[in-house]
């Protein structure tokens, strides 16, 4: 059972490193694998200040989509994880009578 709370556990830490490198926030508790440069989203701040005096141009525009499209395969890497492995490692703990993950 520990190797299933195991797996299941580095596969949301993978795909939480995939969005957010924690290493750069200070939150990180070990440093392992790669990952982008903070957040994939920290270069939109600078970006969007402009906005207030300017429309924006077509770079932020596609900048605009692509973190969309970022956002929506990793949304839907989650939902498949925890109705994969999650619902697998809930099965799992309620047939030795233990208390499941999120419910």
């Amino acid at each position: 059972m520990n190797q299933a709370v195991s797996g299941a556990a580095q596969k949301l830490q993978d795909l939480q490193m995939e969005m957010v490198d924690l290493r750069l926030t200070g939150q990180a508790r070990t440093a392992s694998g790669s990952g982008p440069s903070y957040s994939r989203s920290s270069g939109i701040s600078p970006v969007t200040s402009r906005w207030r005096n300017f429309a924006p141009t077509d770079q932020d525009m596609e900048v605009q989509q692509i973190l969309r499209d970022q956002l929506a395969e990793h949304l839907s890497a989650l939902d498949a994880l925890v109705a994969g492995g999650v619902a697998d490692l809930n099965a799992l703990l309620r047939s030795k009578g233990m208390e499941t993950i999120g419910n």
